[in-house]
């Protein structure tokens, strides 16, 4: 079974979440994000620690690359990169399968690093 947003009962139950309709809304971990918002991106909702967020970016060796956390959970979707170079027209340019240990990177083709590109991480539908 599920509540609200698709979320399994079983993963509120197992994080102490047993009014499953009203907890799925609540922010237990005063993180900023529901639990809702914190299973779809793979993160403990009763843990202020545990939050999805980019930790860090770069190039190296001429290739760009862009990590963040959250989604230790393999069976989730991908997550979505997009990216852009003027903010007005983000288009998809690929997908990063979520790592078991909750640490994700996209890494763009090498030879493109002198050129100014803005990332945004998606947690798909």
């Amino acid at each position: 079974m599920t509540a609200t947003h698709a979320v399994p009962h079983w993963w509120l139950a197992q994080y102490g979440h047993t009014n499953f309709e009203q907890d799925v809304e609540i922010d237990t971990d005063d993180d900023g994000h529901v639990a809702w918002q914190e299973y779809r991106a793979g993160t403990d909702p009763t843990d202020r620690a545990s939050v999805f967020k980019v930790i860090g970016q770069g190039v190296t060796q001429g290739t760009r690359w862009v990590r963040w956390t959250g989604g230790g959970s393999t069976t989730q979707p991908p997550f979505e990169v997009l990216a852009t170079t003027n903010l007005m027209d983000w288009f998809q340019v690929g997908s990063v399968a979520r790592g078991a240990y909750g640490t994700n990177t996209w890494s763009d083709a090498p030879g493109i690093a002198g050129n100014a590109v803005y990332y945004r991480i998606r947690i798909p539908d």
